[in-house]
């Protein structure tokens, strides 16, 4: 059982590598285009570097120990900085890092490994967590430090994530990382696929799939950027340039999958050049490309783990 923990955790950490390989991904970081503070190298690496904290979710929820999934949005953002200025793991490691503990749950419950009962295990084990999970995943945030990131005026439980009492706080209101992602999930898509049970990333495992049957793997990674854009106004180019920006974004996704996608030439076209006019726009939808993840990582526990 050892050597499939370490499967499961390197196919996932891999899920990481591959969201950032797709290109051209529209307004993200991929293989043909750098940020000023973050490199495509970077997510590859952090994405290696996330391998062993996953592993060490998956043995937990094997042997159902205490998930401490802020410790492990934590010490993935740690080990990212090691490498990289930028912020390539927050995100991403929000939504990998239950995934991998349900995973671990799963095989030692000996139950299908399938994104369904990895989704539930995930949110079951967002559930446990505790006030040392919120406080670390405070940690991770200002560690991680986006630059859409001001300081906000404090509404209800939730201390600002730059007040200097923000440890304080969190003890003395009994906040827990649920508690931070549901009351964050109003404004942030992240936090709102993982306390909703991943329905986005689940949904768009099922378009992944029938993509792969039409394009090569690159490709159909790309649609499938574009399909959750579409649907999903992305909450990073509303944090960053507004909601009018997010939705017209998203717009334009839809307009790129009404006109073949990567399918057809015409599409391809249009991909390109939005691609390049996000970019021009400083539109990164980067909350959506940590969904891409998450799909990919379903994708992979489907497909190839079969212990």
């Amino acid at each position: 059982m050892s050597q499939a923990l370490h499967i499961v955790a390197a196919f996932i950490a891999a899920a990481a590598s591959l969201e950032v390989s797709a290109t051209p991904k529209v307004g993200n970081v991929h293989r043909f285009r750098d940020f000023h503070d973050t490199r495509f190298e970077d997510f590859i690496v952090s994405a290696h570097l996330m391998q062993p904290v996953l592993l060490d979710l998956a043995v937990r929820g094997y042997f159902g120990d205490e998930p401490m999934i802020g410790y492990a949005i934590y010490e993935s953002v740690r080990l990212s900085k090691l490498y990289s200025p930028g912020n390539p793991s927050l995100g991403t490691s929000t939504l990998l890092t239950p995934i991998s503990y349900a995973a671990g749950r799963a095989l030692a419950s000996n139950v299908s490994l399938n994104s369904e009962t990895l989704a539930l295990y995930a949110k079951e084990a967002l559930t446990m967590t505790d006030v040392k999970d919120a406080i670390m995943f405070y940690q991770a945030v200002r560690m991680a430090a986006p630059s859409y990131l001001g300081r906000l005026r404090e509404e209800g439980v939730l201390p600002d994530i730059w007040d200097d009492s923000y440890v304080e706080k969190l003890i003395s209101r009994k906040v827990r990382l649920w508690h931070v992602l549901w009351l964050s999930a109003e404004w942030d898509l992240v936090s709102r696929e993982a306390v909703n049970g991943y329905p986005e990333s689940r949904a768009a495992l099922r378009y992944l799939n029938e993509a792969v049957n039409t394009l090569d793997w690159n490709d159909a990674v790309v649609e499938t950027h574009l399909w959750i854009l579409s649907r999903n106004p992305d909450s990073l180019i509303a944090r960053k340039h507004g909601p009018k920006a997010a939705s017209k974004a998203s717009k334009m996704a839809r307009k790129a999958l009404e006109m073949g996608g990567l399918r057809s030439d015409r599409g391809r076209r249009y991909v390109k050049r939005i691609d390049r006019y996000f970019a021009s726009m400083g539109w990164n939808p980067g909350a959506t490309a940590d969904l891409v993840a998450a799909t990919i990582a379903f994708f992979h526990v489907e497909k190839y783990l079969t212990f």
